[in-house]
This record gives C-alpha cells, structure tokens and sequence, in this order.
C-alpha cells in the first residue's frame, strides 16, 4: 500500500471512468433507467478535464458497450489492461456501480458513485460506506476537486474481516444496533 501510495503521490491527477450501460427498465428493482445515463456523466467529464488540462482522464468503457472516439486528451483502458495495475496508477475511480469501481476501493483507490443509476440500489456503494456518493451528474467536478487537494493522504482500503463467522456477527450487531 505504502509503494502505490509513493508512486501516485508522483503521478498527476488522474481518475478512471468506468462507463457502464444504463438498462432502459430493471425488473429487480421494478425502476426505468435513462439509457443516455452514462454519455451524460461523460460528456460532463469532457467539459471538466478539457479545462482542467493538468489532471488525466482514462475511459473504460464495459464490454457490452459500443466503442466511443475520445478527445486527444483522454486516454482508454481495453479489457485486457491489468486492472491491478491500473489503480496503482489512479487516483479515484468514478462509476455508477461498476464492480471495477468495487475493486479499486478494495485496493485503496477513493471511489465516486454517481448514484442516478436504475443500479445503484442493488450496489449502493454510498450506502455502505464504500464511495462518495454523488446525487447530481453537477456535483463531480467538486468532488474531483477536494479528493485532488488531499490525493496525498492515505486512504486505506475498507476494513474486511477474513472470517466468515466474525462478517456474519458483525452484520446481526450492525442490525441491532449493538
């Protein structure tokens, strides 16, 4: 931890998009998304990092979606990128609820869920305490901004117990308020 710490304090401001596909209607949660979803939070980020030319923005869109063309000045993850390291080289990931997000914040990467997504509530990442839940697609850039300030400081990954029977414990403590 100590090392990827080292490396991005020597890196510049870069954070990771990790594009997902928005589903019109999820029978899970009986909710409609808004497929434009993820070009929206992009374009957003476009506007962000054309003036913020001093940060670095890397794509990686999902593997169900249609290859996009990207300004000069963003660069793309492929599938076959080593994801491990890949958050070495990062500072934040952003997602609505893609699981690459779920696997930076494990290994220590700050993560920031734009929860608008029809998804969110089957990973809440914000909920449990695991991201830095955005409600509005305007509140990124200020977000992107503070962690920038303080990209420096340690953030340690989430706390996971190794023993199924302590995580089982925790949870029925965690319900009843114990």
């Amino acid at each position: 931890q100590k090392e990827i710490l080292e490396l991005r304090k020597s890196l510049p401001y870069t954070v990771l998009w990790a594009s997902q596909p928005e589903p019109m209607y999820l029978p899970e949660t009986e909710c409609f998304g808004d497929p434009r979803l993820p070009l929206v939070i992009e374009d957003e980020l476009l506007r962000i990092f054309e003036k913020n030319n001093n940060w670095n923005l890397i794509v990686r869109n999902h593997p169900s979606e249609v290859k996009r063309d990207y300004p000069h000045f963003v660069a793309r993850s492929e599938q076959s990128d080593d994801l491990t390291q890949l958050f070495a080289r990062i500072h934040v990931v952003l997602t609505p609820s893609s699981t690459v997000g779920f696997q930076g914040g494990i290994m220590g990467t700050r993560l920031v869920t734009i929860d608008k997504s029809v998804l969110t509530p089957t990973m809440p990442y914000a909920e449990m305490g695991f991201s830095t839940g955005l409600k509005e697609i305007n509140e990124i850039e200020g977000v992107l901004e503070r962690i920038n300030k303080d990209r420096n400081v340690d953030f340690p990954p989430p706390y996971f117990e190794t023993n199924a029977t302590r995580n089982v414990v925790r949870v029925i403590q965690d319900m009843m308020g114990v």
